[in-house]
């Protein structure tokens, strides 16, 4: 994961007008020092949605969702935090970069680093799913009781159904076997 520093987010916060962010989904006008529309986050009749351009936050009275440009776009449109960091700071000019990487070396690859992260996470998946259902075939009475409920084959292989061992850690030991440490003490006597 990034780290950028508290000083670059709040440097992204300051330069982004919350307001023509925010105007860009919801129609606003002015109601004193504030600007006011229908919230976009569940439906009504009278504007109960409020925008603070002084203090950069909105807030609204009817459904109590509140927060900066940030909170707002990561709610609006189901982003990451950093998706709307990394697209708020390019369009405000500020140059971000992940503080965690070595020398300053900018994050240029994260969306690649996210992908892999994904491909990983798919694979482990994958190879968990494989195990359960290998289980199932192992394991006649749990065979047998799938058969029992009415449920064919082609159901079977296609929602991919499974069976978990007893054993809390039959998943991790298909994986990563841990040798016998009973074995080690032979092997030194």
């Amino acid at each position: 994961m990034a780290l950028i520093s508290e000083e670059k987010i709040r440097d992204v916060r300051n330069k982004t007008d919350i307001v023509s962010v925010i105007g860009q989904f919801v129609p606003l006008r002015r109601a004193g020092t504030s600007l006011i529309g229908l919230c976009p986050f569940h439906g009504e009749k009278t504007p109960s949605f409020h925008v603070n351009p002084l203090k950069q936050f909105f807030y609204c009275f009817g459904c109590q969702k509140s927060g900066d440009v940030f909170r707002f776009l990561m709610d609006h449109q189901s982003r990451t935090f950093f998706d709307v960091l990394e697209d708020l700071a390019r369009r405000a000019g500020v140059e971000i970069q992940d503080e965690s990487a070595p020398f300053g070396a900018k994050d240029s690859s994260r969306k690649r680093v996210d992908r892999t992260e994904k491909e990983l996470l798919l694979q482990i998946h994958e190879q968990s799913c494989l195990f359960f259902e290998s289980q199932l075939k192992k394991n006649p009475e749990a065979f047998s009781y799938v058969q029992s409920r009415g449920i064919l084959d082609e159901v079977s292989q296609q929602y991919r159904l499974g069976y978990a061992p007893a054993s809390w850690d039959s998943l991790l030991q298909s994986i990563l076997p841990y040798p016998d440490p009973t074995q080690n003490e032979r092997m030194a006597s």
